[in-house]
């Protein structure tokens, strides 16, 4: 898993355009995990230091800062301020979570959007989970869980719909969920009230997807539509999910044999030089099921697919330095 975090992090992590997004943020986070577990990789901090370091400036902080992704494009400030310990690297962090607005309960904050979606449990726990971390202010928790709680788009397989009003299995939807229950998972304190119902959800979650696994290990862009296109970004998330869970033992290793298809389907899909096979496009929520089946799937290279990938690959790797 070390060989094939090298081979995409020599490709992907290496800009950040504007307005930023998550599609970018999340490799340069995976740079700086590889080099936390690789003293070979060369030590990103001072490139990506250089290239970040606009958003310490309000009125360029103030142009990023409008939707979730935008705000998820900064998850590697958790990392950074780790590997630097640079104080402003916390306080973009904590400025990135302050902008979710705070909300009543049953009410989705703002920048998400009103119906709930599967990208925004992601990017609301993403951000506020890393900003309890350098904080231990409840609230951040209280916050994303009450969003994840409130969603109510799983259904009774398990499975995600892509939001409240848009009642479709999508691949990548259910790979934000299942990402965005991992991130909960792993920033909120094991003697946390609720935390019970966020991993009976999540269990309830993967053992729903592995329901839907397609025999050589790879999920499709409709998960409930095995004839879809054998889609690269929910094998990741869904790979990286089973493999934080099982490495941080709240999955036992009765998922063990499903991470194992999908790490071995999402490695045969990764080439030498980072190119990915079948990465879905950037998809909004879509009017009816045939927009899902139709959108366009990405082939070579690709920063969502990197992403995802280099956060599945540096996962295993710690996976397996632990077993």
């Amino acid at each position: 898993a070390k060989e094939v975090s090298n081979k995409l992090a020599q490709v992907y992590g290496f800009k950040l355009d504007q307005p930023i997004n998550y599609v970018q943020g999340v490799a340069i986070s995976g740079r700086l995990r590889l080099r936390a577990i690789d003293d070979d990789y060369p030590d990103p901090v001072g490139d990506i230091t250089t290239l970040v370091d606009f958003l310490t400036k309000d009125e360029e902080f103030d142009k990023n800062n409008n939707s979730g992704p935008n705000l998820a494009a900064m998850c590697w400030t958790e990392e950074l301020y780790e590997s630097s310990n640079d104080t402003k690297w916390k306080e973009l962090l904590i400025k990135a979570a302050n902008t979710y607005e705070k909300v009543p309960k049953g009410i989705s904050p703002k920048p998400c959007h009103p119906d709930f979606g599967c990208e925004d449990m992601f990017f609301i726990s993403a951000i506020l989970g890393r900003a309890f971390k350098v904080t231990d202010d409840i609230s951040y928790v209280n916050a994303f869980v009450d969003f994840l709680l409130e969603a109510e788009v799983q259904q009774d397989d398990g499975l995600f719909w892509h939001s409240r009003t848009t009642p479709y299995f999508w691949g990548r939807g259910n790979g934000f969920s299942a990402l965005a229950y991992s991130e909960a998972l792993t920033y909120m304190p094991n003697n946390y009230p609720r935390r019970k119902q966020i991993l009976d959800i999540h269990t309830r979650h993967l053992a729903g997807m592995i329901n839907n696994q397609l025999p050589n290990g790879t999920w499709s862009q409709l998960i409930d539509l095995p004839g879809t296109y054998q889609e690269l970004s929910v094998t990741c998330m869904v790979g990286y999910a089973l493999a934080r869970g099982i490495r941080k033992g709240w999955l036992d290793n009765s998922f063990m044999p499903a991470l194992e298809k999908t790490w071995s389907a999402a490695k045969k899909r990764i080439s030498d030089n980072g190119d990915l096979v079948d990465v879905c496009s950037g998809t909004g929520f879509q009017q009816k099921r045939s927009d899902y089946i139709y959108r366009k799937a990405e082939y070579g290279y690709d920063d969502r697919g990197g992403s995802m990938a280099i956060w599945f690959s540096t996962e295993m790797a710690l996976l397996e330095e632990n077993s």
